[in-house]
Protein backbone atom coordinates (compact mmCIF):
# COMPACT_ATOMS: atom_id res chain seq x y z
CA UNK A 1 0.00 0.00 0.00
CA UNK A 2 1.40 3.48 -0.87
CA UNK A 3 2.50 5.54 2.17
CA UNK A 4 -0.26 8.12 1.76
CA UNK A 5 -2.93 5.37 1.81
CA UNK A 6 -1.38 3.87 4.90
CA UNK A 7 -1.55 7.28 6.56
CA UNK A 8 -5.16 7.79 5.47
CA UNK A 9 -6.18 4.38 6.80
CA UNK A 10 -4.45 5.03 10.09
CA UNK A 11 -6.14 8.41 10.52
CA UNK A 12 -9.51 6.88 9.66
CA UNK A 13 -9.03 4.21 12.28
CA UNK A 14 -8.08 6.82 14.85
CA UNK A 15 -11.03 9.07 14.15
CA UNK A 16 -13.54 6.23 14.20
CA UNK A 17 -12.79 5.30 17.81
CA UNK A 18 -14.92 7.03 20.45
CA UNK A 19 -14.37 6.81 24.18
CA UNK A 20 -11.27 4.64 23.73
CA UNK A 21 -7.63 5.82 24.14
CA UNK A 22 -6.63 7.08 20.71
CA UNK A 23 -3.88 4.79 19.47
CA UNK A 24 -3.30 2.24 16.73
CA UNK A 25 -0.49 0.30 15.12
CA UNK A 26 1.54 1.83 12.28
CA UNK A 27 2.77 -0.36 9.44
CA UNK A 28 6.07 -1.04 11.20
CA UNK A 29 4.44 -2.06 14.47
CA UNK A 30 4.94 1.39 16.01
CA UNK A 31 2.22 2.53 18.43
CA UNK A 32 0.35 5.26 16.57
CA UNK A 33 -0.95 8.18 18.61
CA UNK A 34 -2.29 11.59 17.61
CA UNK A 35 1.00 13.12 18.72
CA UNK A 36 2.90 10.73 16.42
CA UNK A 37 0.58 11.43 13.47
CA UNK A 38 1.49 15.12 13.50
CA UNK A 39 5.13 14.72 14.54
CA UNK A 40 8.29 14.39 12.43
CA UNK A 41 9.22 12.47 10.40
CA UNK A 42 6.06 12.39 8.32
CA UNK A 43 4.30 9.00 8.30
CA UNK A 44 3.87 9.36 4.55
CA UNK A 45 7.63 9.24 4.19
CA UNK A 46 10.11 11.88 2.95
CA UNK A 47 8.43 14.72 1.07
CA UNK A 48 9.90 16.17 -2.14
CA UNK A 49 10.92 19.81 -2.12
CA UNK A 50 11.59 22.52 -4.70
CA UNK A 51 9.79 20.76 -7.58
CA UNK A 52 10.66 22.31 -10.95
CA UNK A 53 9.99 21.44 -14.57
CA UNK A 54 12.93 21.62 -16.98
CA UNK A 55 12.65 24.26 -19.73
CA UNK A 56 11.94 21.56 -22.35
CA UNK A 57 9.46 19.72 -20.11
CA UNK A 58 11.30 16.38 -20.17
CA UNK A 59 12.41 16.34 -16.53
CA UNK A 60 10.94 17.14 -13.15
CA UNK A 61 13.67 18.03 -10.67
CA UNK A 62 13.32 18.00 -6.91
CA UNK A 63 15.25 17.89 -3.66
CA UNK A 64 14.99 14.66 -1.69
CA UNK A 65 16.32 13.75 1.76
CA UNK A 66 18.79 10.89 2.00
CA UNK A 67 17.69 7.62 3.52
CA UNK A 68 20.69 7.60 5.86
CA UNK A 69 20.60 11.32 6.73
CA UNK A 70 17.11 12.81 6.78
CA UNK A 71 18.18 16.46 6.95
CA UNK A 72 20.59 16.24 3.99
CA UNK A 73 19.04 16.99 0.59
CA UNK A 74 20.25 15.79 -2.84
CA UNK A 75 19.10 16.85 -6.31
CA UNK A 76 17.03 14.25 -8.21
CA UNK A 77 15.32 14.15 -11.60
CA UNK A 78 12.28 12.22 -12.89
CA UNK A 79 11.84 11.62 -16.64
CA UNK A 80 8.33 12.85 -17.52
CA UNK A 81 8.11 10.35 -20.41
CA UNK A 82 9.17 7.15 -18.65
CA UNK A 83 8.88 7.94 -14.95
CA UNK A 84 12.50 6.86 -14.43
CA UNK A 85 14.09 8.52 -11.40
CA UNK A 86 17.79 9.24 -10.85
CA UNK A 87 20.06 11.31 -8.65
CA UNK A 88 21.62 14.25 -10.48
CA UNK A 89 23.82 15.72 -7.73
CA UNK A 90 24.99 13.89 -4.64
CA UNK A 91 25.55 16.63 -2.06
CA UNK A 92 27.97 14.51 -0.02
CA UNK A 93 30.23 13.66 -2.97
CA UNK A 94 30.01 17.13 -4.47
CA UNK A 95 30.30 19.40 -1.43
CA UNK A 96 33.45 20.33 0.42
CA UNK A 97 31.91 20.00 3.86
CA UNK A 98 32.83 23.61 4.62
CA UNK A 99 30.82 25.46 7.25
CA UNK A 100 28.28 27.90 5.88
CA UNK A 101 28.87 31.65 6.17
CA UNK A 102 26.89 33.56 8.78
CA UNK A 103 24.98 35.31 5.97
CA UNK A 104 23.84 31.98 4.50
CA UNK A 105 22.94 30.61 7.92
CA UNK A 106 20.75 33.65 8.52
CA UNK A 107 19.16 33.35 5.09
CA UNK A 108 18.33 29.68 5.67
CA UNK A 109 16.95 30.45 9.11
CA UNK A 110 14.61 33.04 7.59
CA UNK A 111 13.37 30.51 5.02
CA UNK A 112 11.53 27.94 7.11
CA UNK A 113 11.26 25.52 4.21
CA UNK A 114 15.02 24.82 4.42
CA UNK A 115 15.76 25.71 8.05
CA UNK A 116 17.80 22.92 9.59
CA UNK A 117 18.54 21.27 6.22
CA UNK A 118 22.00 20.56 4.84
CA UNK A 119 23.33 19.66 1.43
CA UNK A 120 21.45 21.24 -1.49
CA UNK A 121 18.65 23.62 -0.53
CA UNK A 122 18.16 25.47 -3.84
CA UNK A 123 19.06 25.25 -7.52
CA UNK A 124 18.46 27.11 -10.79
CA UNK A 125 17.89 25.71 -14.30
CA UNK A 126 19.76 27.31 -17.20
CA UNK A 127 17.39 28.78 -19.81
CA UNK A 128 18.52 26.26 -22.45
CA UNK A 129 17.77 23.33 -20.13
CA UNK A 130 21.24 21.84 -20.52
CA UNK A 131 22.57 22.45 -17.02
CA UNK A 132 21.60 23.35 -13.47
CA UNK A 133 23.35 25.77 -11.11
CA UNK A 134 23.66 24.16 -7.68
CA UNK A 135 24.97 25.84 -4.49
CA UNK A 136 26.61 23.34 -2.11
CA UNK A 137 28.46 24.21 1.13
CA UNK A 138 28.82 27.88 0.15
CA UNK A 139 30.18 27.36 -3.38
CA UNK A 140 28.57 27.08 -6.82
CA UNK A 141 28.56 24.01 -9.06
CA UNK A 142 27.23 23.50 -12.58
CA UNK A 143 25.56 20.13 -13.09
CA UNK A 144 25.07 18.67 -16.57
CA UNK A 145 22.21 16.26 -17.24
CA UNK A 146 24.64 13.37 -17.76
CA UNK A 147 25.70 13.54 -14.10
CA UNK A 148 28.90 15.53 -14.64
CA UNK A 149 29.36 18.29 -12.06
CA UNK A 150 31.80 21.18 -12.45
CA UNK A 151 32.87 23.44 -9.59
CA UNK A 152 32.58 27.14 -10.45
CA UNK A 153 33.75 28.89 -7.28
CA UNK A 154 36.14 28.17 -4.44
CA UNK A 155 36.01 31.14 -2.05
CA UNK A 156 36.23 31.23 1.73
CA UNK A 157 33.29 33.56 2.17
CA UNK A 158 30.63 31.64 0.26
CA UNK A 159 28.21 32.79 -2.43
CA UNK A 160 24.55 33.66 -2.03
CA UNK A 161 21.56 33.65 -4.37
CA UNK A 162 23.26 32.25 -7.48
CA UNK A 163 21.26 32.41 -10.70
CA UNK A 164 21.96 31.65 -14.34
CA UNK A 165 21.57 34.74 -16.48
CA UNK A 166 18.91 34.84 -19.22
CA UNK A 167 21.63 34.32 -21.85
CA UNK A 168 22.84 31.23 -20.06
CA UNK A 169 26.54 32.01 -20.47
CA UNK A 170 27.14 34.09 -17.38
CA UNK A 171 26.73 32.81 -13.85
CA UNK A 172 26.23 35.70 -11.49
CA UNK A 173 25.87 35.87 -7.78
CA UNK A 174 25.91 38.52 -5.13
CA UNK A 175 29.49 38.28 -3.99
CA UNK A 176 31.41 37.34 -7.10
CA UNK A 177 34.42 39.64 -6.71
CA UNK A 178 34.04 41.29 -10.16
CA UNK A 179 35.08 44.62 -8.64
CA UNK A 180 38.02 43.23 -6.69
CA UNK A 181 38.86 44.65 -3.29
CA UNK A 182 36.21 47.23 -2.34
CA UNK A 183 37.66 50.71 -1.91
CA UNK A 184 34.77 53.23 -1.58
CA UNK A 185 30.99 53.61 -1.69
CA UNK A 186 29.24 56.77 -2.95
CA UNK A 187 25.52 57.51 -3.19
CA UNK A 188 23.37 60.56 -3.80
CA UNK A 189 19.87 61.89 -4.35
CA UNK A 190 18.21 64.94 -5.89
CA UNK A 191 16.16 65.32 -2.71
CA UNK A 192 15.06 67.24 -0.72
CA UNK A 193 12.09 68.41 -2.75
CA UNK A 194 10.54 69.67 0.50
CA UNK A 195 11.70 72.46 2.85
CA UNK A 196 14.96 71.91 4.76
CA UNK A 197 17.52 74.25 6.29
CA UNK A 198 14.95 76.58 7.91
CA UNK A 199 14.28 77.60 11.51
CA UNK A 200 11.07 76.56 13.21
CA UNK A 201 8.17 78.65 11.90
CA UNK A 202 6.60 81.08 14.33
CA UNK A 203 2.95 81.53 15.17
CA UNK A 204 -0.01 79.23 14.63
CA UNK A 205 -2.89 78.79 12.20
CA UNK A 206 -6.37 77.36 12.69
CA UNK A 207 -6.41 73.57 12.34
CA UNK A 208 -8.52 72.46 9.34
CA UNK A 209 -11.77 70.72 10.26
CA UNK A 210 -10.75 67.54 8.45
CA UNK A 211 -7.49 67.19 10.43
CA UNK A 212 -7.01 65.80 13.95
CA UNK A 213 -3.81 67.63 14.85
CA UNK A 214 -3.22 65.65 18.06
CA UNK A 215 -3.53 62.38 16.16
CA UNK A 216 -1.27 63.64 13.38
CA UNK A 217 1.44 64.62 15.88
CA UNK A 218 1.34 61.16 17.42
CA UNK A 219 4.46 60.50 19.52
CA UNK A 220 6.21 63.73 18.45
CA UNK A 221 6.55 66.70 20.81
CA UNK A 222 3.59 69.04 20.77
CA UNK A 223 3.78 72.12 18.55
CA UNK A 224 1.16 74.40 17.03
CA UNK A 225 -0.30 73.75 13.61
CA UNK A 226 1.16 75.94 10.88
CA UNK A 227 -0.43 75.87 7.44
CA UNK A 228 1.88 74.22 4.87
CA UNK A 229 4.78 73.84 7.29
CA UNK A 230 4.30 70.15 8.14
CA UNK A 231 1.09 68.60 6.87
CA UNK A 232 0.78 66.93 4.41
CA UNK A 233 4.25 66.59 2.83
CA UNK A 234 6.75 69.06 4.29
CA UNK A 235 7.25 67.08 7.53
CA UNK A 236 10.06 65.01 5.97
CA UNK A 237 12.69 67.68 6.59
CA UNK A 238 11.62 68.45 10.19
CA UNK A 239 13.64 66.65 12.87
CA UNK A 240 10.65 65.91 15.09
CA UNK A 241 8.83 64.13 12.25
CA UNK A 242 11.21 62.95 9.53
CA UNK A 243 14.83 62.11 8.85
CA UNK A 244 15.70 64.44 5.99
CA UNK A 245 16.88 63.52 2.51
CA UNK A 246 19.53 61.15 3.87
CA UNK A 247 17.12 59.04 5.91
CA UNK A 248 14.27 59.38 3.43
CA UNK A 249 16.12 58.31 0.27
CA UNK A 250 19.37 56.52 1.13
CA UNK A 251 17.53 53.47 2.47
CA UNK A 252 16.11 52.95 -1.05
CA UNK A 253 19.36 53.67 -2.87
CA UNK A 254 22.26 52.09 -0.96
CA UNK A 255 20.89 48.54 -0.75
CA UNK A 256 22.83 47.38 -3.82
CA UNK A 257 26.02 48.06 -1.85
CA UNK A 258 25.05 47.51 1.79
CA UNK A 259 23.30 44.14 1.53
CA UNK A 260 25.68 42.10 -0.66
CA UNK A 261 28.82 43.66 0.83
CA UNK A 262 27.57 43.26 4.41
CA UNK A 263 28.23 46.92 5.23
CA UNK A 264 27.27 48.08 8.67
CA UNK A 265 28.45 50.19 11.56
CA UNK A 266 30.39 53.40 10.97
CA UNK A 267 33.30 54.33 13.18
CA UNK A 268 33.44 58.03 12.26
CA UNK A 269 31.03 60.47 10.60
CA UNK A 270 31.11 64.09 9.51
CA UNK A 271 28.28 66.10 7.92
CA UNK A 272 29.49 68.92 5.70
CA UNK A 273 26.67 71.47 5.60
CA UNK A 274 26.04 75.19 6.12
CA UNK A 275 22.35 75.68 6.92
CA UNK A 276 21.34 72.91 9.36
CA UNK A 277 19.06 74.18 12.14
CA UNK A 278 17.76 72.74 15.38
CA UNK A 279 14.38 72.22 13.72
CA UNK A 280 15.31 71.05 10.21
CA UNK A 281 17.97 69.07 8.39
CA UNK A 282 20.27 70.99 5.99
CA UNK A 283 19.05 71.84 2.48
CA UNK A 284 22.14 70.16 1.03
CA UNK A 285 24.94 68.16 2.55
CA UNK A 286 27.83 65.76 2.08
CA UNK A 287 27.94 63.08 4.79
CA UNK A 288 31.18 61.12 5.07
CA UNK A 289 31.41 57.91 7.08
CA UNK A 290 34.12 55.37 7.67
CA UNK A 291 32.52 51.92 7.79
CA UNK A 292 34.12 48.94 9.47
CA UNK A 293 36.24 46.86 7.12
CA UNK A 294 35.35 43.29 6.22
CA UNK A 295 36.37 40.50 3.87
CA UNK A 296 35.32 42.48 0.81
CA UNK A 297 37.78 45.26 1.68
CA UNK A 298 40.40 42.85 3.06
CA UNK A 299 39.80 44.36 6.47
CA UNK A 300 40.45 47.98 5.48
CA UNK A 301 37.87 50.62 6.51
CA UNK A 302 35.38 51.41 3.73
CA UNK A 303 34.65 55.11 3.11
CA UNK A 304 30.97 55.82 2.42
CA UNK A 305 29.97 59.26 1.13
CA UNK A 306 26.41 60.53 0.74
CA UNK A 307 25.41 63.65 -1.24
CA UNK A 308 22.02 65.35 -1.45
CA UNK A 309 20.48 68.69 -2.39
CA UNK A 310 21.75 68.18 -5.99
CA UNK A 311 25.38 68.10 -4.82
CA UNK A 312 27.33 65.64 -6.99
CA UNK A 313 30.86 64.20 -6.95
CA UNK A 314 33.26 64.53 -9.86
CA UNK A 315 32.78 61.62 -12.28
CA UNK A 316 36.52 61.06 -12.67
CA UNK A 317 36.85 60.61 -8.89
CA UNK A 318 34.51 57.64 -9.22
CA UNK A 319 36.47 55.92 -11.97
CA UNK A 320 34.09 57.22 -14.67
CA UNK A 321 34.85 59.25 -17.80
CA UNK A 322 35.30 62.91 -16.82
CA UNK A 323 32.45 63.98 -19.15
CA UNK A 324 30.02 61.31 -17.93
CA UNK A 325 26.59 62.73 -17.11
CA UNK A 326 25.77 61.50 -13.63
CA UNK A 327 22.17 60.41 -13.11
CA UNK A 328 20.34 61.07 -9.84
CA UNK A 329 19.47 58.61 -7.07
CA UNK A 330 22.24 56.05 -7.55
CA UNK A 331 24.86 54.15 -5.55
CA UNK A 332 28.40 53.67 -6.83
CA UNK A 333 30.66 50.84 -5.65
CA UNK A 334 34.35 51.37 -6.37
CA UNK A 335 36.74 48.42 -6.34
CA UNK A 336 40.31 47.86 -7.43
CA UNK A 337 39.10 46.25 -10.68
CA UNK A 338 36.29 48.59 -11.60
CA UNK A 339 33.26 50.69 -10.68
CA UNK A 340 29.62 49.62 -10.60
CA UNK A 341 26.80 52.19 -10.70
CA UNK A 342 23.32 50.98 -9.69
CA UNK A 343 20.32 53.35 -9.87
CA UNK A 344 17.44 53.14 -7.44
CA UNK A 345 15.37 50.18 -8.59
CA UNK A 346 18.29 48.57 -10.47
CA UNK A 347 17.40 49.53 -14.06
CA UNK A 348 20.11 51.31 -16.02
CA UNK A 349 23.15 50.01 -14.13
CA UNK A 350 26.60 50.67 -15.61
CA UNK A 351 30.00 49.01 -15.17
CA UNK A 352 33.32 50.80 -15.72
CA UNK A 353 36.94 49.65 -15.89
CA UNK A 354 39.91 51.94 -16.41
CA UNK A 355 37.60 54.90 -16.92
CA UNK A 356 35.63 53.26 -19.74
CA UNK A 357 32.15 51.76 -19.66
CA UNK A 358 32.15 48.00 -20.20
CA UNK A 359 29.44 45.45 -20.82
CA UNK A 360 28.23 43.50 -17.82
CA UNK A 361 25.23 41.26 -17.24
CA UNK A 362 23.44 41.84 -13.95
CA UNK A 363 21.86 38.88 -12.13
CA UNK A 364 18.10 38.67 -11.99
CA UNK A 365 16.65 39.92 -8.70
CA UNK A 366 14.23 38.01 -6.54
CA UNK A 367 10.69 39.09 -7.37
CA UNK A 368 7.68 39.92 -5.27
CA UNK A 369 5.66 42.84 -3.99
CA UNK A 370 7.52 44.05 -0.91
CA UNK A 371 4.35 45.30 0.79
CA UNK A 372 2.66 41.93 0.38
CA UNK A 373 5.78 40.02 1.40
CA UNK A 374 6.05 42.06 4.60
CA UNK A 375 2.41 41.50 5.54
CA UNK A 376 2.56 37.81 4.66
CA UNK A 377 5.71 37.37 6.75
CA UNK A 378 4.15 39.19 9.71
CA UNK A 379 1.20 36.80 9.50
CA UNK A 380 3.51 33.77 9.73
CA UNK A 381 4.23 33.17 6.04
CA UNK A 382 7.33 31.18 5.13
CA UNK A 383 8.62 33.25 2.20
CA UNK A 384 11.30 35.67 3.46
CA UNK A 385 11.04 39.41 2.85
CA UNK A 386 13.23 40.88 0.13
CA UNK A 387 14.77 43.04 2.83
CA UNK A 388 14.89 41.23 6.18
CA UNK A 389 14.02 43.42 9.16
CA UNK A 390 17.31 42.51 10.87
CA UNK A 391 19.23 43.93 7.92
CA UNK A 392 16.93 46.91 7.38
CA UNK A 393 17.26 47.95 11.01
CA UNK A 394 21.03 47.92 10.81
CA UNK A 395 21.11 50.08 7.67
CA UNK A 396 18.53 52.51 9.10
CA UNK A 397 20.64 52.93 12.21
CA UNK A 398 23.73 53.73 10.13
CA UNK A 399 21.87 56.38 8.14
CA UNK A 400 20.25 57.88 11.25
CA UNK A 401 23.72 58.44 12.69
CA UNK A 402 24.42 60.70 9.73
CA UNK A 403 21.22 62.61 10.48
CA UNK A 404 22.28 63.24 14.07
CA UNK A 405 25.71 64.37 12.86
CA UNK A 406 24.03 67.20 10.93
CA UNK A 407 23.36 68.86 14.29
CA UNK A 408 27.13 69.32 14.56
CA UNK A 409 28.04 70.32 11.00
CA UNK A 410 31.65 70.00 9.84
CA UNK A 411 32.71 68.21 13.05
CA UNK A 412 34.21 64.74 12.75
CA UNK A 413 32.47 62.52 15.31
CA UNK A 414 33.54 59.08 16.54
CA UNK A 415 30.75 56.54 16.84
CA UNK A 416 30.75 53.72 19.39
CA UNK A 417 28.26 51.23 17.91
CA UNK A 418 28.32 48.83 20.84
CA UNK A 419 27.77 51.61 23.36
CA UNK A 420 25.36 53.51 21.08
CA UNK A 421 27.06 56.85 21.66
CA UNK A 422 29.27 59.54 20.15
CA UNK A 423 32.51 59.44 22.13
CA UNK A 424 33.26 63.18 21.99
CA UNK A 425 29.63 64.35 22.11
CA UNK A 426 27.81 63.21 25.26
CA UNK A 427 25.38 66.08 24.65
CA UNK A 428 24.15 64.22 21.54
CA UNK A 429 22.71 61.38 23.66
CA UNK A 430 19.13 62.80 23.75
CA UNK A 431 19.00 62.70 19.94
CA UNK A 432 19.75 58.96 19.83
CA UNK A 433 16.47 57.99 21.50
CA UNK A 434 12.90 59.21 21.31
CA UNK A 435 10.94 60.53 24.27
CA UNK A 436 7.27 60.01 23.47
CA UNK A 437 4.91 62.71 24.63
CA UNK A 438 2.38 62.12 27.38
CA UNK A 439 -0.41 59.81 26.34
CA UNK A 440 1.62 58.29 23.49
CA UNK A 441 4.16 56.22 25.40
CA UNK A 442 4.76 52.65 24.32
CA UNK A 443 5.44 50.17 27.08
CA UNK A 444 8.99 48.85 26.92
CA UNK A 445 10.36 51.63 24.70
Amino acid sequence: MPPYLKLGAALGALLSIHGVPVMAQAAGGETLTLERVFASPDLAGPQPRALKLSPDGTLVTLLKPRADEKERLDLWAIDTRTGAERMLVDSKKTGSGAELSEAEKMQRERDRSVAGSTGITSYDWSPDGKSILVPVDGDLYLAALDGQVRRLTDTPGGELNGVVSPRGGFVSFVRDGNLGKIKEIHAWSDRPIWPQGNPRPKGADPVPEHLSWDLWLGVAPERPYKNGAYHAFAWRGVRDFGCGALGDMACHIVDAAFQPLELGDPTTVVCEATDATDDQYPSKEVVKMSLKGNRFSEGDPIPFTWYDGKVLPEPSALGLPSDFQLPQNVVVIIGERGTLMVPQGGDGYAYFRKGMQRSMEMPAAAGGNHWHLWVDRARGGERPCLTPIEYGGRVSETLAIGGVASRYPNEKLTWDAEGMRFLEKPEAAPYLTRKYRDGWQVEGL
